[in-house]
């Protein structure tokens, strides 16, 4: 009840909008939304529920990426890159492949969000999951060292925006890669 008791049970996008996410969108070409409210108090069972709420949403997205990519599979679709002339040629009638660079597009971009967002730094849903993990012993340390999380996540997105150094793709390529193979058959 509480996404509902905060007015976010909404298609409407202003209402998930995070106003220093939507800056960075402009400044950095990467930015965030609201997080999903979730009251763990509302959870029966802690942080292992907690834990099975974050991976709903990498999993929503690897799931839809792997539905959307059953065309490329079955051999009815085939990927190709984008191009000027492809952009020429659909326009003038190659509309399956307009259709398949399309769904490339959202399949690339729902596998790189969900692998993203299992990385285990705070805010993103992987920081949840291994909270899940955590022995209850240990959950007091986890929460100071995931305290930096944003920090670090910040940090290392400018910097890799500004230097080209490429730290997250070099984390997260391999595995989109492969997932995109898998999901795609190419």
């Amino acid at each position: 009840t509480t996404a509902r008791h905060l007015g976010r049970l909404s298609l409407n996008p202003t209402r998930h909008l995070d106003p220093g996410g939507t800056i960075m969108m402009f400044i950095a070409g990467f930015g965030w939304g609201k997080p999903v409210p979730v009251d763990s108090r509302q959870l029966s069972r802690g942080h292992t529920d907690m834990a099975l709420v974050a991976a709903a949403g990498p999993l929503s997205n690897l799931i839809f990426a792997f539905l959307l990519a059953i065309p490329f599979k079955a051999g009815i679709l085939v990927p190709a890159g984008v191009s000027l002339n492809r952009v020429t040629h659909v326009m003038t009638g190659g509309f399956s492949d307009g259709i398949a660079d399309i769904l490339a597009l959202i399949i690339f971009f729902n596998l790189l969000l969900g692998v993203f967002n299992l990385i285990p730094l705070a805010p993103l849903d992987g920081s949840r999951i291994v909270a899940g993990l955590v022995p209850p012993e240990h959950t007091a340390n986890y929460a100071k060292l995931q305290r930096s999380g944003p920090g670090l996540l910040v940090a290392t997105i400018m910097l890799d925006y500004a230097l080209g150094i490429g730290v997250l793709w070099g984390i997260i390529g391999p595995v989109v890669r492969t997932l995109t193979t898998l999901s795609t058959g190419y």
